[in-house]
């Protein structure tokens, strides 16, 4: 799992990418929608205040604004944080007896602190959004 305030900058991040790159993915239909709903791309917390309003999958059966609970729970018996990674990790490879390293997909280039883009209203609307997942994992911002 991981933070909802720094996963919501990542999936901004890759609204961004995808619209750039013009691709035509799992994503289609949530740019789709957003164009739809603000005629242009949307800055950050323009597009924070448009996701409780955006239907499109961007998965098998979530949207952006699905918390990592309904997806994740109950249907493992260990949760990984990101920001514990490493360490969280070493436990599984413990419990199947494996060194084998972690190996990286889909790595973000996200290299600003999340903190500094949230306006107040965007904060608080991931946080209610994500409030299971805040709940459950206890983050905060």
């Amino acid at each position: 799992v991981r933070n909802p305030w720094s996963r919501t900058l990542s999936g901004y991040q890759n609204l961004v990418r995808h619209i750039e790159e013009n691709r035509n993915d799992l994503m289609k239909d949530h740019i789709s929608e957003v164009l739809k709903l603000h005629g242009k791309p949307p800055t950050f917390n323009e597009w924070v205040s448009l996701l409780p309003l955006i239907t499109a999958n961007v998965g098998p059966d979530w949207t952006m604004s699905t918390p990592q609970t309904e997806w994740i729970l109950p249907k493992v018996d260990y949760v990984i944080k990101l920001e514990n990674l490493e360490k969280d990790f070493q436990k599984i490879q413990e419990l199947f007896k494996n060194e084998k390293p972690l190996g990286v997909l889909n790595k973000s280039k996200l290299t600003l602190d999340y903190r500094a883009v949230y306006s107040d209203d965007s904060k608080k609307i991931v946080a209610k959004l994500f409030e299971s997942d805040i709940d459950m994992w206890h983050y905060t911002f």
